[in-house]
């Protein structure tokens, strides 16, 4: 039974990761890459991007510049603060 909602949750979260990741992807004009601004970016560095956010390590090579963007996320962080409490409630009672 617990594996099995460590496995919801695991879904969960990787399908918020690839949510919010499209997201990003369709607002990738308002994005820049940090290392070389002329580089266009691909949708695996939004998927990078959406992992970072998502276990808040927060470290990545691109950053938003539109108002938009950056307030998807935003909006990703707070939808997600929640799963991670739910996650270390989960690990501790494991």
């Amino acid at each position: 039974m617990r594996l099995d909602i460590i496995a919801k949750t695991l879904l969960v979260n990787m399908g918020a990761i690839l949510f919010f990741s499209g997201i990003y992807y369709s607002l990738k004009d308002d994005f820049v890459n940090i290392n070389d601004p002329t580089t266009p970016l691909k949708l695996i560095d939004f998927i990078n991007l959406g992992l970072t956010i998502q276990s808040t390590i927060g470290i990545s090579n691109i950053y938003p510049t539109g108002v938009g963007a950056t307030t998807i996320m935003m909006i990703h962080e707070f939808i997600t603060m929640p799963s991670l409490f739910i996650s270390g409630y989960l690990i501790h009672t494991l």
